[in-house]
C-alpha cells in the first residue's frame, strides 16, 4: 500500500496534479518514488486516470469536483460522512458526480451491490 499524505492548498495541489502528479508527491509517506511504484508505471496526470473516487469527511469533494471533474473531466465518485450526504445529492442528480457512497448506509448497498447471489465477493 502507498499513501501519498496530506499537502496543504487543495486547489494548489490537485491543478498541479493536472500536470504531473509526481512533481507533488515525488514520494510516499515511506519515502518510495512514485516512478518506483507499479500503479504508477503508466499514470503521469490526469490525462491517464478514468475515474477518481474521493474518500471523504469534509469538503475536498467539492474541490474534486470543481476543479477535477469540471475542468479535466474526470468522472469522480465520493464516499462521505452520513452527515455529509445530502449535500452531495445534486451533484449527482447533476451528472457532477458518478456516483456516491452516503455514510454506513452507502457502504452496506455497495456491500450488497458487490455480492453475488451465491454469496461471493468480486475480486
Amino acid at each position: 500500500m502507498s499513501i501519498w499524505g496530506y499537502k496543504a492548498n487543495y486547489v494548489a495541489v490537485l491543478k498541479g496534479m493536472g500536470s504531473s502528479i509526481e512533481a507533488i508527491y515525488p514520494t510516499d509517506n515511506s519515502g518510495t518514488p512514485l516512478a518506483e511504484l507499479p500503479m504508477m508505471a503508466h499514470i503521469k496526470n490526469y490525462h491517464d486516470i478514468r475515474f477518481i473516487i474521493a474518500i471523504s469527511d469534509n469538503a475536498i469533494v467539492d474541490y474534486w469536483i470543481s476543479i477535477v471533474r469540471a475542468q479535466y473531466g474526470i468522472p469522480v465518485g465520493t464516499g462521505v460522512t452520513a452527515v455529509s450526504a445530502p449535500q452531495y445529492y445534486a451533484y449527482v442528480g447533476a451528472g457532477q458526480l458518478t456516483g456516491l457512497l452516503g455514510g454506513m448506509k452507502g457502504a452496506a448497498e455497495y456491500e450488497a451491490l458487490v455480492v453475488t447471489p451465491l454469496g461471493r465477493r468480486w475480486g
